[in-house]
């Protein structure tokens, strides 16, 4: 049998090495549709699991928060476990943060609203607002960080026993080459001791760590726009964000375009909903200060509580459809 080319042997190395590291690569970047509808299972790991009628409720700051104006997290999730039936609560706030949480009297507690949405599963977005602090802030939003892991570590939601949480690190800034915004260098060094503060407790503490500040480096940096100000993500960077996650998790999506996008405008909707009850309009009347008037015996608090549940149901009629779909 005649031997084989040397060339072929150095060929066949090399393809072989190219392989093995697309295989470690998450390749859905911001302007990528090729990637779009898959996902990247994460390499060998500590893993999530999510189990059955799961009920995830989104805390933190305004990445959280405004996750709500484009729902590609629950999206991707949906499709990767079609079968869990889970739902989805967003409870972020803009200006959280671990130990600061400014809201309307009569609001209700972070504990409070849990319990309402039987959170099995929390997701923790913290970390930016606090990093304002610098480097001295660091020690201290760790300590507060695993006070609050351990506060959730003894409380149960949901009738299922504690939450299991997962942290997410802050995003890294995006350059938009723009003179006017701060320097995106100064933002990622005010950043990434608070990213290594939020990986380093949750590895402590036994908590799932999503890495954002490493897995979107390469999407920020990508040709498409995926923020407003180098900060605030915009679709793109939320769907980068979403599929980052998914990767994590080790889970896959193979829908086509059209069927995410089905699904996502029926996550907005039922998400539009869920906003109204949760940050129900006029909160002065329907749990502040003037909830407690009397009309003809009747308070404010007793009539618009009637509209909070007639939101609650409609969030959860919204949520059966996503499940069905």
């Amino acid at each position: 049998m005649p031997s084989l080319d040397p060339r072929f042997h150095g060929l066949c190395r090399d393809l072989v090495l190219l392989i093995a590291v697309l295989g470690l690569v998450f390749t859905a970047g911001c302007g990528d549709d090729d990637d779009r509808g898959r996902g990247v299972p994460a390499a060998d790991g500590p893993r999530f699991e999510f189990e059955r009628a799961d009920s995830i409720c989104l805390v933190g700051n305004a990445l959280a928060e405004r996750m709500q104006h484009f729902g590609w997290t629950e999206t991707l999730l949906q499709h990767a476990l079609p079968d869990h039936e889970l739902s989805l609560r967003n409870l972020g706030f803009g200006a959280d943060e671990l130990t600061t949480r400014q809201r309307t009297q009569g609001f209700g507690t972070m504990d409070e609203h849990l319990a309402r949405c039987e959170a099995s599963v929390v997701f923790c977005f913290f970390g930016f607002n606090e990093s304002f602090a610098g480097e001295k802030g660091v020690a201290a939003f760790a300590a507060d960080l695993r006070d609050f892991l351990r506060h959730l570590a003894a409380a149960d939601f949901s009738g299922r026993g504690a939450p299991r949480v997962v942290l997410f690190t802050p995003p890294p800034p995006e350059d938009l080459q723009d003179p006017q915004l701060p320097d995106p260098n100064l933002v990622r060094a005010r950043l990434a001791p608070y990213a290594e503060a939020v990986r380093r407790v949750g590895d402590e503490e036994g908590v799932f760590v999503v890495d954002l500040f490493t897995a979107l480096e390469d999407e920020l940096a990508g040709p498409e726009d995926c923020s407003l100000n180098g900060i605030h993500l915009v679709e793109a960077g939320y769907e980068a964000l979403a599929r980052a996650t998914l990767a994590a998790f080790g889970l896959e999506v193979t829908a086509s375009r059209e069927a995410l996008e089905r699904t996502r405008a029926a996550v907005v909707a039922k998400n539009e909903f869920w906003f109204q009850r949760y940050r129900a309009t006029d909160g002065y009347n329907v749990y502040g200060g003037r909830s407690s008037l009397s009309y003809d015996g009747v308070t404010n608090f007793e009539v618009l509580q009637q509209e909070l549940v007639y939101l609650d149901e409609l969030t959860r009629r919204h949520t059966a459809q996503i499940q069905s779909l």
